[in-house]
């Protein structure tokens, strides 16, 4: 059999590879469904990898604040004087410092102050039985490890202040110890 022959008879049954009629490239149609597709698929991921940011700035902000709470107890502990957090819900930012016997400031910032994420806010804090959504306020830990009941509820200052799965709370327990996040939920 010789070779122009077998091409020829390629030829006739649409042999893809040697460019017969199998051998047609995507019709537009094809190629806008599959763009489609494509676009649809992106935006989903984009949606969802922003949902992720967002819940990752408000878990670090409560992570951070959660250090504060910790580590002020700790300080009041192993130093034997009395400590505590304060949190400026103006300004957006917490920080520790030493108190005296008569709790006021002995060392200011012992820890220095930090800010919370971007966009991340206090919605709430409440200490024992009073709620407080401003100004400067103090959670005091005693050299016996005790502290008031505490809840601190963080959001983004955008995200829907009604849904729960906004929130980030932070709950100590008085006298407990350890501050709990408690992601999308709102105490």
């Amino acid at each position: 059999m010789s070779e122009t022959s077998a091409q020829s008879r390629a030829l006739k049954s649409g042999s893809p590879s040697l460019g017969g009629r199998g051998a047609r490239g995507f019709s537009l149609a094809e190629i806008l469904v599959v763009l489609v597709i494509l676009a649809l698929g992106s935006t989903i991921a984009l949606y969802s990898y922003s949902n992720y940011r967002k819940s990752l700035s408000v878990q670090s902000s409560a992570r951070k604040l959660q250090a504060a709470l910790s580590t002020a107890r700790g300080f009041s502990i192993n130093t034997n004087r009395r400590h505590s957090v304060v949190i400026d819900l103006d300004r957006q930012l917490f920080w520790i410092d030493a108190l005296n016997a008569a709790g006021t400031d002995t060392i200011p910032k012992v820890v220095p102050e930090e800010a919370f994420a971007e966009f991340v806010v206090v919605d709430q804090l409440r200490i024992d039985s009073n709620v407080y959504t401003d100004g400067r306020r103090t959670i005091p830990f005693t050299p016996d490890g005790g502290n008031p009941y505490v809840v601190i509820l963080l959001r983004r200052e955008f995200d829907d202040p009604s849904a729960d799965e906004s929130f980030f709370s932070i709950r100590m327990e008085s006298n407990s110890g350890e501050p709990q996040i408690l992601p999308k939920r709102k105490l």
